[in-house]
């Protein structure tokens, strides 16, 4: 008999291969076998290949489960509405399966007024243009970074030469 633990994404689970996660699952004569996903197992190097690896995973994504996570997905935004952007509210049953089968899977889910309207009231507080800002800023940031590890990974380093000649990076990137 096989046991799968899964977790999601959320990042106060712990990694799969967690010293604690894996004594935990190989006590008592278990065995545990960590499956990779679909992203570890393909090492693009191109920009052809991250198309090409694009591609095969769409070709193998099942379109009848996109259309049940996007219900999922609105279902969720409904759910943080409510909760006032808490994530402490339960996951709504939506028999998916059931209205699928019957096909009668909505491509998209009726939002009660009231959840709209607070919806509404609530991004009416926002100010874009400050978070349009900080996101700016942020973006800058980052590309900054790539270009620095462009510039670092075309100085084609060889690995086996040593002219004695060190360079301390995080001290140049004040780190």
């Amino acid at each position: 008999m096989k046991l799968k633990i899964q977790q999601d994404n959320a990042k106060p689970h712990v990694l799969p291969n967690d010293a604690e996660v894996v004594a935990a699952c190989n006590k008592d004569g278990w065995a545990m076998s960590i499956n990779q996903s679909l992203q570890s197992n393909h090492h693009s190097r191109t920009v052809e290949d991250i198309v090409a690896a694009t591609m095969d995973a769409w070709n193998v994504v099942d379109p009848s489960m996109l259309s049940r996570n996007f219900m999922t997905l609105q279902a969720f935004f409904q759910e943080v509405i409510r909760s006032d952007g808490n994530n402490n509210y339960k996951i709504p049953h939506l028999k998916k399966s059931m209205l699928m089968a019957q096909g009668k899977l909505p491509e998209c889910l009726p939002c009660d007024r009231s959840v709209w309207a607070d919806g509404c009231s609530k991004l009416s507080c926002v100010d874009f243009d400050n978070l349009m800002s900080t996101l700016q800023v942020e973006v800058n940031a980052k590309l900054d970074l790539v270009e620095l590890c462009n510039v670092m990974e075309a100085l084609n380093i060889d690995d086996e030469a040593d002219d004695g000649f060190t360079v301390d990076v995080m001290k140049i990137l004040q780190l």
